[in-house]
């Protein structure tokens, strides 16, 4: 019940589900926003961890659902931006994901606005525009390397659906 120790117990979890690609760390999260996770009024940052893990448990609405309501409150939240244009680039809603995408130019680096925008651009018909901006940023090598790590798989899985494996 206790916010200030929820959230990072559930970042941790979420972060361990992703990089061991063990999803019981998903279970671990929802217990750690268990007080939060059929409210209503829900903290923003428990709002969107809960939806970032209905995300990861393939709730799409119900991440969608809550990642609109956080931003109906904080329109500026571009982590809640990000995290909804993906979920909509899953659904297939490319232009939907890249209006979502365009509201984080200008707000966040460079190199995260082009990551988010490369995947429904590179699937809907932008795929060499995409690659070619998203290697044009890398190349100047500014972002950590954990954005750098994304940015560069981002652009591997463009490469490998346009046929180019030796760039891949």
């Amino acid at each position: 019940d206790d916010l200030a120790i929820a959230i990072p117990v559930a970042r941790k979890a979420l972060e361990a589900a992703r990089t061991l690609g063990d999803p019981r760390f998903l279970g671990q999260a929802q217990a750690a926003l268990a007080p939060w996770w059929t409210a209503d009024a829900v903290p923003a940052a428990a709002l969107l961890l809960r939806a970032t893990l209905k995300q990861s448990q393939h709730d799409f609405d119900g991440s969608l659902k809550d990642l609109d309501r956080l931003l109906a409150a904080q329109p500026a939240a571009a982590q809640a931006r990000l995290t909804r244009a993906t979920v909509l680039g899953v659904q297939g809603r490319y232009a939907d994901a890249r209006r979502d995408c365009g509201e984080l130019n200008g707000r966040v680096a460079p190199i995260v606005f082009l990551g988010c925008d490369a995947v429904p651009a590179s699937l809907s018909g932008a795929a060499a525009h995409a690659y070619t901006s998203l290697n044009d940023e890398l190349s100047t090598q500014r972002g950590s390397s954990d954005l750098r790590e994304w940015a560069l798989t981002l652009a591997a899985e463009i490469a490998e659906r346009r046929g180019d494996f030796g760039a891949a």
